[in-house]
């Protein structure tokens, strides 16, 4: 059970660092609104994880 935790704790780790990428692709090709809501992902994988 704990090495499953210790997975999904660095899956998230993967999903949160790739969320910045995601958002900086949408920010750099002027889609705003596309960069906000993955952005909105990014922040709720943050609470997740400070959880």
């Amino acid at each position: 059970m704990k090495e499953s935790k210790e997975q999904a704790y660095q899956e998230l780790i993967y999903v949160h660092d790739l969320l910045l990428q995601l958002r900086q692709i949408a920010q750099n090709n002027h889609y705003p609104m596309l960069a906000y809501f993955i952005e909105m992902a990014w922040v709720e994988v943050s609470d997740v994880l400070r959880s």
